[in-house]
């Protein structure tokens, strides 16, 4: 079911249903609050305590799960924590019980979020970020459905298709647990010690001998010499990191990660969140028009995952991260532009319908770029961090934590300032830690790595 994890390949589905579930709690926040009279921002922002806390609370014992093959154990009581909230929150106006229904979900949300990621990092190492897009292009496929799930079965009967398909989930993964026991390979996925080169000594006289018999026939060209020479530097290193284990990553890098988040987020959900509301309220926008706005930035933020994922394989997970974020500012500046232009015309007297239709545009291209540069982002920052080590559970959850204050940030900070200077000061606080940092996270390889895997390829061939 899941790589020698038992799960890996449900949370395909478990991301749909995330994202799912993400969509209809906010299209249905306010029928809520109408109905128990609990304002709609603290819905919001119980469901947000949820998901910042969680991953620090449970992120020690995520990795104690991951390390017992106990996933599909962990993933089952996560997502039956879910499945209670579903059927509660609809059929209640309790307020202690909608806060703590929204709270818990946003745990349960978090904490496999938060297992899915150390899962993939220890089955997949520094490939994860191709996996990681992929789930969350099946997150925002979800997102995109929700709506018409809540407009076609209503509010009620949304959350009970939530319930249901959980239900179903966890029945699946409580079956295979305990019908069929624990996945075959899952210590040699989980537990697993880095198969590297022969030992170097054996290495040694094999390069030796090869030395010997070639000196005989001719003597080595420089090239071939200075080849010699860095392979056996590669496997010293090799055989070093055997002996002590995966590296950590460091803490310079944790760090840049979880502020590079942080920002990222809170862009990512004002533009999203917010861009209906400011094209209506500040723009005069009519509905019709203004709801173009989210869809654009839906759209190219689902369907560039789709696009990205195969390129991943040719490039580094840090190349991704830098041209997205080149993008999204680029996005961010045009944004900014566009509505100032656009308010400066309204004071003068003149409305969105008298306009021409380029301004529209503009600010569909323009959203549609932020929506393109930020939706690799949280996967491809996970697997560039990942370029230099390999991070704990805790870390794992810290990086979660970062992202989720990240959201409620987006959330509350377009209500105080303006959202096209919101997101143009997070494009350009994007940009001074991609350039701060690209020592850590580069276009390219550097040079001596890519040399090093190409003389150890030729070795072995």
């Amino acid at each position: 079911m899941g790589y020698g994890t038992g799960v890996l390949r449900i949370f395909y589905l478990v991301s749909w249903m995330r994202g799912m579930s993400s969509g209809i709690m906010a299209t249905t926040a306010l029928d809520i609050s109408l109905r128990s009279g609990i304002p709609q921002p603290l819905l919001v922002a119980a469901r947000g305590v949820g998901l910042t806390f969680s991953p620090v609370i449970f992120g020690k014992g995520i990795g104690r799960m991951v390390w017992s093959g106990e996933s599909q154990s962990g993933f089952a009581l996560f997502i039956s924590i879910k499945v209670v909230c579903e059927l509660v929150v609809p059929r209640t106006n309790s307020v202690p019980l909608l806060y703590l229904g929204y709270g818990f979900i946003g745990v349960a949300m978090a904490a496999l979020d938060t297992s899915a990621s150390v899962l993939v990092a220890r089955v997949h190492g520094k490939d994860c970020g191709r996996v990681l897009l992929a789930y969350c292009a099946a997150y925002g496929v979800g997102c995109l459905m929700s709506s018409w799930f809540c407009v076609y079965l209503g509010p009620f009967h949304a959350w009970d298709v939530l319930a249901v398909s959980d239900f179903l989930m966890t029945a699946t993964l409580i079956c295979s647990r305990f019908g069929k026991g624990k996945p075959q390979d899952w210590k040699a996925k989980i537990r697993k010690v880095e198969v590297s080169d022969p030992a170097p000594g054996n290495d040694q006289s094999q390069i030796q001998s090869q030395k010997s018999g070639a000196a005989k026939a001719e003597q080595k060209t420089p090239q071939q010499e200075q080849q010699e020479r860095l392979l056996q530097q590669v496997q010293k290193v090799q055989h070093e990191q055997q002996q002590v284990g995966p590296a950590r990553v460091p803490g310079r890098i944790l760090r840049a990660a979880n502020a590079f988040m942080f920002i990222t987020e809170a862009i990512e959900t004002s533009v999203s969140a917010w861009c209906f509301s400011y094209g209506l309220q500040e723009l005069g926008m009519t509905k019709s028009r203004a709801a173009l706005l989210p869809t654009a930035f839906y759209f190219s933020f689902t369907g560039v995952r789709f696009a990205l994922a195969p390129l991943t394989r040719f490039m580094l997970p840090s190349a991704v991260m830098q041209i997205g974020t080149l993008i999204a500012f680029i996005g961010a500046a045009m944004f900014a532009a566009t509505a100032h232009f656009l308010v400066a015309l309204l004071k003068g007297g003149a409305t969105m319908d008298e306009l021409s239709g380029f301004w529209l545009y503009m600010l569909i291209a323009s959203i549609s770029l932020m929506g393109a540069g930020f939706s690799p982002q949280c996967a491809m920052v996970q697997a560039a961090v990942r370029e230099h080590g390999e991070m704990t559970s805790q870390e794992a959850g810290y990086f979660f934590t970062a992202c989720s204050l990240g959201i409620l940030a987006g959330l509350f900070l377009p209500g105080v300032m303006a959202l096209p200077f919101l997101d143009l000061l997070g494009g350009l606080a994007l940009v001074a830690i991609s350039v701060a940092c690209y020592r850590d996270f580069p276009l390219t390889k550097p040079q001596g790595v890519a040399n090093g895997r190409a003389v150890v390829a030729q070795v072995r061939a």
